[in-house]
Parts: structure tokens; C-alpha cells; sequence
């Protein structure tokens, strides 16, 4: 279920890509290059994967239906690790390859590293991904195809005090999605009379290995 609805996602925006294609020219060869920046390896490439089968799936669909139109698009899929380091490196490398849309990066990490060049550099970048509320900019050259995390934030704070939950502990991811998820729920908690104290906030690189194994026992 989860590839099947990436997939769809991902057919929207390579046919989204290609009804704003026609801003710009086919290189020499009557291709349209469109990079993706996926997080094949690293904690999220479960994620990167489903969405490397989702393109894989769109973009022989999208050559379908160009196959009388002497055009083609080739797609063209870099890994970033989900490291926002990589992933400003493989935005540069696509640039260099001709891309003027990119699809990705997965996580709001990622957008927020590679957004800077591509706003500089006139590249449309495509997150299917990306929840971060603090990403929401107007006018710049990020489009994203899932709401922010602001209605989760609102959820989840509800249904904890639906549940009788008066006061948490948080624990989040320290990147801009985690925070901006872990403020907007503290808003939303403490607004509706919850407290919100003291917690942990671990680095995308933390390993819980060692705790997973002795929950197991």
C-alpha cells in the first residue's frame, strides 16, 4: 500500500514536471533530464526505495504517452544517505547534468540543506516527502506534496489529552523536522492545558541498537 501510494504521488509530479516543461528546451539529444535525491541507503531508504519503484513507474508512463511527441525524459535518481551534506552535493551534480527539476529530497533535512542552491540556481525542487512546517515559504522554489505537520501537531496533542495524558516527557529527532514537529505539538499541548516538560532531544545518527535489544529480553 505504501508503494502503490508513493507511486501515485510521484506520477503526479513527474506529469506536473512535465506540463511546466515546456519553460525549458530538450538538450541535444530531445531529453528532459529530472534528478531525484532519495535516501536509497542510510535510516530512511525504506522510504527512498518505495519512491525509487514510484519514478521508476512514472517515468515509463510519462515516456509512454511522450513516444510520438519526439521528446523523452530520463530520469535520473542520486542517493543522498538522508545526509543534508550529500544531498547539497547531489543537487550540484544534477545542476551539472542539465536538471531543472528535482524531486526530493525525502526529509525535511534535506530540503532545508539543498534549498538555498536550488532557490540561487532556478531549480524546482519536488518533495513528495517533506512535513516541516518552518519550510512553508512563500514564493520560493520548493513544491511539496503532503501538508505540513501542524494538523499532526493538533492531532496528536488532542488525542493525548483525549486519552487523559496530562503532562509528557517529548523525545525527538534533532533536525528541523523533529523540532518543528515537537514545537508545534508543545504549542498545541500547553495551549489546550497540557504541560510539556523537559525532554531529550537525540541526533539523527543516534543509534538505539543497544536499547532495542534489551526491551526485547
Amino acid at each position: 500500500m505504501k508503494k502503490e501510494r508513493t507511486a501515485r504521488l510521484l506520477l503526479c509530479a513527474l506529469f506536473f514536471i512535465f506540463l511546466l516543461s515546456g519553460c525549458i528546451q530538450p538538450n541535444e539529444t530531445n531529453e528532459v533530464i529530472i534528478g531525484a535525491i532519495l535516501p536509497l541507503s542510510g535510516n530512511l531508504s525504506y522510504s527512498g526505495q518505495a519512491a525509487q519503484v514510484g519514478l521508476d513507474v512514472a517515468a515509463e508512463d510519462v515516456n509512454t504517452y511522450l513516444a510520438n511527441k519526439g521528446v523523452k525524459v530520463r530520469l535520473v535518481i542520486e542517493d543522498d544517505e538522508n545526509n543534508p551534506v550529500v544531498a547539497l552535493a547531489k543537487i550540484k551534480k544534477l545542476k551539472e547534468m542539465g536538471a531543472r527539476f528535482v524531486i526530493g529530497p525525502d526529509a525535511s533535512a534535506g530540503v532545508e540543506a539543498v534549498k538555498p542552491y536550488a532557490d540561487e540556481n532556478g531549480i524546482i525542487l519536488i518533495s513528495h516527502a517533506s512535513t516541516a512546517p518552518s519550510l512553508s515559504i512563500p514564493y520560493d522554489n520548493v513544491f511539496r506534496l503532503l501538508p505540513d505537520d501542524t494538523h499532526q501537531a493538533e492531532a496528536v496533542a488532542n488525542l493525548m489529552l483525549d486519552d487523559g495524558v496530562k503532562a509528557i516527557v517529548p523525545m525527538w529527532r534533532g533536525d528541523v523536522w523533529g523540532d518543528d514537529l515537537y514545537e508545534a505539538t508543545k504549542i498545541r499541548f500547553e495551549g489546550l492545558g497540557g504541560i510539556v516538560l523537559d525532554g531529550v532531544r537525540y541526533s539523527p545518527q543516534t543509534d538505539f541498537s543497544n536499547e532495542l535489544v534489551l526491551l526485547s529480553m
